[in-house]
């Protein structure tokens, strides 16, 4: 898998230079940038799908946005149950650095 992305946190520097205030005012949620437009919920979950595995793009397309949204915010809500919650913060490699910008 080769990396595709570049992170940055919602509240920081190119967070504010890059989007607009209401598209950075729910620290929850979850915006990907694409092509300069800013993509929330399932909408960013489904563009991350569609360049990660291509394959999943055909079923996320039959889901309807309001259905979609439902899901995304239901595991989202719960990610602690599903996934668990680790006690450490995760410390990147210097290798992956640089993929998070300021």
């Amino acid at each position: 898998l080769k990396r595709q992305f570049l992170y940055a946190p919602l509240q920081g520097q190119t967070a504010e230079k890059l989007l607009k205030k209401e598209d950075i005012q729910d620290l929850k949620s979850i915006v990907f940038l694409k092509q300069s437009s800013p993509l929330k919920e399932s909408q960013a979950l489904r563009a991350i799908m569609s360049q990660l595995y291509p394959f999943w793009t055909g079923l996320f397309s039959i889901l309807p946005a309001f259905l979609f949204n439902f899901f995304y915010r239901f595991i989202a809500k719960r990610r602690y149950i599903f996934f668990g919650r680790k006690s450490n913060l995760y410390e990147p490699s210097k290798e992956q650095r640089k993929f998070f910008l300021p």
